[in-house]
């Protein structure tokens, strides 16, 4: 860590001196220069949030790690190098923002390398390089650093500059101007009612505004936000037509976060015009704020053609007073079961003395006689009371301040045999609760439940494609309805707009119905050019549950009208009953190709890695298109061309087309992995690919390693490698090092280590290990083995005219041989006695004999070091034993039979 912090220290020291050396060469200072790179700004707005994007051609690598400058106006607000605070109190340097919002080639700068972003001067920022950039030869190679900043209050014009250590001075861009443009997007009169408003029950809202003579929202393009306080409870979905934009269906509603929805526009807003959204009580957004003053957002996104995208939320206050008396069930259809909700403020007189609550049931509501009724008191657990002449008097509610919400909820009664009932609706008509404090208060009325026509109702359609002549795929949710069981198996037929086009056939498999968790396919037949009969392929278990949803796939090859603009509807019959049509009002638009993304050069490995990275490209037949690379967006699509980087990464590509093709909160996407760092396989034990074992058993033990830009994620280190040792999966330790064990047979076997990465990259060792006994040497090594034992020899083996020879002192006595050496014979000669057989050498001669017999080597032994050295050749022969030679660590292992 010394070291790394002396270097660090070094390393600020020469880049604050580059920059200290620049400061008369500022931009601004020198304007005689030409400009070398490009600057741009996405957003001209004075004072606004915005991108710069730096396009700096480049001579040479530039590797990772290197340090880059850019050198900012002298009037330009660059933050020092300083601690701020969060709004808990944390400090943290400035430099963390810093970090999150510079991006090199649309890579966010490495969050694990140890050198920070560090302003240096007050008109300057240094960094290192978060991956390698090699030239290219297709053409020249650009780097490309984005920042995200705040630009300054007042206008200003200047250019910036760009330092690196390739380059003998900085070089400086073209000159930008930021301009305070009065935006020209506005709206007026904005307010905000609502009604019926308990701050922990659902509440309707009603948002009306007036757009400036300039703002046109579009259809299909701007996008409305509604921001509610942070204390609303929001909904886990939304029925998008429930909401309506000057009455028109919303057909693309969102959820964003935890406190807000955003709207696709529905229809085009024009200049002057007023806009009233309406989000009725069904949505189901619950205000949990006390009565008083709250503030509610509204914001506006716009995706202007003239101009860039931009965003502005405007907010005002709306006072949130108590509402009457109301009343809700959970089934609004007539004949069908229910439970009844009864919600007030608690507001009783000041002469209430009373300990219970009277309330009036409805004649209407079929009950029988001496029952007891089944209700919950403020979601309490349930209890008990009796019904009287039509009366049901209930402990009135402890401990409750003026304002309190008081929720009363009838799920059911009990018989006098004590058998539990539910309630059933009556015919169709209003429904009316009453209740009072005492005998002597006036009955306050709650509002009517209306019970509906008995109908099986659409609640919901969605078309997933949206352009002419292309399939799409629709999804219906129905319900709920009592007589489901008979629709199932009876069937029933879906009714379509005359300009949908049916195929000649409904392919199989291609229409289920989701009910109860489950799925069944339908069968379809074609009626008509506008009717489409379903029937199940199956029995289908009915339970309780009265709601199911259809869903027909896209290779149904229903096509939408082959005529932009038109408007599409479907709807539902059975032969009991005929449902009202459901009429979407979206827009069909013609077939417009998404963005493309060209991926040039680069070589692959497995799984869509690239080994070496590729020249990115993007072309867009649709200028509305939406191109973002790693979260930043990409302005001129068929104008752009970036080499990405070296090194290990993920490179997210998204686009979406302005056309309401999907949903709204989804979007094409496809991610681009890189992966140009090889692996690396060190084998420690055995230490040469040749060794011996006298046991049955072993350990093969090394290490890989594990690159610093390997893939990661918030808690935990992901080693993207995988070890496999005689075809079984190792074990990788997060510092890289394994110990596997291995069994052996007698004699020779190959022993193959793989080591490879999800990307491609391989590399394979193969160890030789013979299970027995014999000795292991490497050429011009004064280390040898024994079996398995370590030892230490004085002359090491030798190469010499092709031939390998050994010492044959230590090999003669490794075979349990006595050597003795005769100096005085001349030339000198040794003398080998092993197994009653004497083998005598002679330094320089080819001649030997054994046990009295001639025998010619291929090489004569020599002196070496004041050791005989012997062909291992010789030996392997006169002893009936095996050799094996590795060229790869020349080694050389001698096998004992």
């Amino acid at each position: 860590m010394k070291t790394t912090s002396r270097f660090q220290v070094i390393v600020l020291f020469l880049v604050l001196t580059v920059c200290i050396t620049f400061t008369d060469h500022l931009p601004g200072a020198n304007a005689s220069h030409a400009p070398s790179f490009k600057v741009s700004s996405s957003n001209s707005f004075v004072g606004a949030y915005t991108t710069l994007r730096f396009q700096i051609p480049v001579q040479r690598d530039i590797l990772e790690n290197d340090w880059l400058t850019l050198l900012f106006p002298k009037t330009f607000p660059v933050p020092p190098y300083a601690l701020t605070h969060d709004e808990n109190g944390n400090a943290y340097p400035t430099e963390y923002n810093l970090r999150k919002s510079i991006y090199v080639n649309y890579l966010v700068l490495d969050p694990k390398k140890p050198l920070p972003v560090i302003n240096y001067a007050e008109n300057s920022i240094s960094f290192v390089m978060p991956r390698t950039l090699k030239l290219r030869n297709e053409g020249p190679t650009m780097l490309w650093i984005s920042l995200s900043y705040h630009l300054p209050s007042k206008p200003y014009e200047g250019t910036f500059g760009f330092w690196h250590l390739s380059l003998p001075q900085p070089i400086y861009s073209n000159t930008i101007q930021i301009t305070d443009i009065e935006p020209k997007y506005e709206i007026k009169d904005l307010s905000v009612s609502l009604t019926n408003h308990f701050w922990s029950e659902p509440t309707e809202w009603v948002f009306t505004c007036k757009t400036n003579e300039n703002l046109e929202l579009i259809k299909n393009i701007d996008i409305i936000y509604l921001h509610f306080t942070a204390t609303s409870q929001m909904p886990k979905m939304i029925h998008p037509s429930l909401i309506t934009v000057n009455n028109v269906p919303a057909y693309q509603v969102s959820i964003e976060g935890i406190d807000s929805i955003s709207i696709l526009m529905p229809l085009t807003i024009h200049p002057g015009e007023v806009m009233r959204i309406v989000i009725p009580e069904a949505v189901g957004i619950y205000t949990m704020s006390k009565p008083g003053q709250n503030i509610i957002y509204f914001g506006i996104r716009y995706n202007q053609t003239e101009s860039h995208s931009y965003s502005k939320t405007y907010s005002l206050f709306c006072y949130t007073q108590p509402g009457k008396p109301f009343s809700s069930a959970t089934n609004y259809l007539t004949s069908n079961e229910s439970s009844y909700t009864l919600t007030w403020q608690w507001s009783p007189p000041d002469t209430f003395q009373s300990s219970t609550i009277e309330f009036k049931w409805p004649e209407v509501i079929p009950l029988e006689k001496d029952i007891k009724l089944i209700y919950a008191l403020n979601d309490k657990n349930d209890i008990t009371e009796n019904i009287q002449d039509g009366i049901v008097s209930i402990p009135a509610p402890q401990s409750l301040t003026p304002g309190s919400i008081v929720k009363v909820t009838f799920s059911g009664y009990y018989t006098k045999n004590y058998k539990h009932q539910s309630f059933i609706n009556p015919g169709p008509g209003d429904l009316l609760f009453s209740f009072r404090y005492s005998k002597d208060s006036p009955w306050v009325t709650f509002t009517p439940i209306v019970i509906q026509q008995e109908n099986l109702c659409i609640s919901y359609i969605n078309w997933t494609n949206r352009y002419t002549s292309q399939p799409a795929e629709l999804e219906v949710l129905f319900g709920p309805y009592e007589k489901l069981d008979e629709v199932f198996q009876n069937g029933f037929c879906l009714v379509f707009s005359s300009n949908i086009q049916f195929p000649s056939s409904i392919l199989p498999q291609t229409i289920y119905v989701s009910y109860a968790g489950s799925q069944y396919q339908m069968k379809a037949t074609i009626i008509n050019p506008n009717i489409l009969l379903l029937q199940p392929e199956s029995t289908i278990t009915m339970t309780k549950t009265r709601v199911f949803s259809l869903t027909i796939k896209s290779s149904a090859q229903i096509l939408n009208p082959a005529e932009p603009n038109t408007t599409v509807s479907c709807g539902f019959t059975t032969n009991q009953s005929v449902s009202p049509m459901e009429n979407a009002t979206w827009s069909i638009l013609p077939w417009e190709k998404p963005p493309t993304l060209i991926l040039s050069g680069g070589t692959t490995g497995k799984d869509d890695w690239f080994l070496t990275p590729p020249t990115l490209r993007i072309q867009s037949s649709d200028p509305e298109s939406r191109f973002l690379l790693n979260g930043y967006r990409i302005e001129d699509l068929n104008t752009f061309s970036m080499p990405l980087l070296e090194g290990q990464y993920k490179f997210y590509c998204t686009y979406r087309c302005n056309y309401p093709h999907r949903d709204a909160n989804q979007a094409d996407s496809r991610i681009i992995q890189i992966d140009t760092i090889p692996v690396h396989l060190f084998i420690k034990s055995p230490v040469l690919s040749w060794s011996i074992s006298p046991q049955t058993a072993t350990r093969v033990q090394g290490s890989v390693v594990i690159p610093d830009s390997v893939i990661f994620n918030e808690t935990m280190t992901i080693i993207d490698q995988s070890l496999r040792i005689q075809n079984q999966m190792a074990v990788l330790l997060s510092d890289g090092s394994f110990s596997h064990p291995i069994s052996l047979q007698s004699g020779v076997q190959h022993i193959p280590v793989e080591l490879s990465d999800w990307s491609g990259h391989q590399a394979t060792k193969t160890l030789h290990i013979y299970q027995g006994k014999g000795v292991v040497m490497q050429i011009k090594s004064s280390v040898a083995w024994i079996n398995d034992q370590t030892v230490k020899i004085d002359a090491p083996p030798l190469l010499r005219n092709s031939r390998t020879y050994v010492p044959i002192r230590f090999i003669g006595e490794a075979f349990g041989a006595k050597v003795t050496y005769q100096p005085k014979t001349k030339p000198p000669s040794v003398l080998i006695q092993r197994n009653h057989q004497t083998i005598e050498l002679t330094t320089g001669s080819t001649k030997a004999t054994v046990n009295g017999k001639s025998y010619t080597l291929d090489a004569p032994p020599f002196i070496d070091q004041n050791r005989m050295m012997v062909p291992i050749r010789f030996l392997a022969d006169i002893w009936n034993m095996q050799t094996r030679w590795e060229s790869s660590d020349q080694v050389v292992a001698i096998l004992f039979p």
